[in-house]
């Protein structure tokens, strides 16, 4: 309930108080809006992807973001840290996003490209480097220091070696949303989803929850699956 009312609360608040004679927003970006608020998924690759069906978020995107700060103020004033870290975090995926549109990074220019740098691991062991470096510059640059779950999270993962655990992203499920099991629960590896996971058949080493995230990792994953390196071996023996 806490994800699901909350959030729109606050976004009803903000859009439709003060002495402005124009919306904050323009209504039509509401629900959009509101769908990316109370989702409980909130890896990037998911956001990004309920941003890419939902165009109009881009389109909107500067109003977005100050509703989002706006948002993230009120919810840490009225005591609810857990809130208001998860919405920074939401509004800094959301920032990537209008960045891969109108082009104001070096990066791919699109958001299909920016979830494909996202995922795409390191040479050695896979591990998804861009994605653990966009979520703890996103955690540090959380406004409110003086936060005490902020303080815990940041004291968890300051001194962890990137591509050690706990990773960003679990560390925000455990002490922000308080889901303990989190680490040990199957969630695929692409887009962080909880339903319908199924190992890759060749290794049983990572999880999909579907064709299309196993297909995108796959330029990743098909250096490190077992199974793909089988032939290899056997011709060299």
């Amino acid at each position: 309930a806490l994800f699901v009312s909350y959030p729109l609360i606050c976004l009803v608040i903000v859009c439709c108080t003060g002495v402005e004679t124009e919306p904050k927003l323009p209504p039509y970006i509401v629900p959009a809006l509101y769908d990316v608020l109370k989702t409980s998924n909130i890896h990037p690759v998911n956001v990004l992807r309920m941003v890419r069906a939902n165009p109009e978020l881009v389109h909107e995107a500067e109003k977005i973001q100050r509703v989002i700060t706006l948002l993230v103020e009120k919810t840490f004033r009225g005591l609810n840290e857990v809130v208001s870290l998860k919405l920074h975090v939401l509004g800094e995926i959301l920032k990537l996003a209008r960045a891969a549109r109108t082009g104001e990074t070096a990066g791919p220019p699109n958001i299909d490209g920016i979830i494909k740098r996202l995922i795409k691991g390191r040479e050695e062991d896979g591990f998804p480097v861009n994605l653990e470096t966009f979520l703890r510059q996103a955690l540090s640059d959380f406004p409110y220091h003086r936060s005490g779950m902020w303080t815990q999270v940041m004291a968890a993962i300051s001194n962890v070696p990137v591509g050690k655990d706990p990773t960003s992203l679990s560390t925000i499920y455990v002490i922000v949303f308080s889901m303990q099991q989190y680490p040990n629960t199957a969630h695929c590896d692409v887009c962080g989803k909880s339903e319908g996971i199924r190992k890759c058949s060749r290794c049983s080493k990572v999880e999909y929850c579907g064709r299309t995230c196993q297909a995108l990792h796959w330029p990743t994953h098909k250096k490190h699956c077992k199974q793909a390196e089988k032939p290899a071996a056997a011709t060299t023996s």
